[in-house]
């Protein structure tokens, strides 16, 4: 379940890495990368009206 995964045969330990709980975070982040992307892309048409009303 963890990143690394760990091996002891006699004296000799060995490590290896677990590539699938990073692509776990990977789709989360690209998830949350996609949500604030469309949060900020809204707050700026908001910024970008309030100055065309000034004008």
């Amino acid at each position: 379940c963890g990143l690394v995964r760990s091996e002891k045969a006699g004296r000799v330990r060995t490590y290896r890495l677990s590539p699938e709980p990073l692509a776990l975070a990977e789709n989360w982040l690209a998830e949350q990368r996609a949500l604030w992307e469309s949060r900020l892309d809204q707050f700026d048409a908001y910024v970008m009206s309030l100055k065309e009303k000034e004008k």
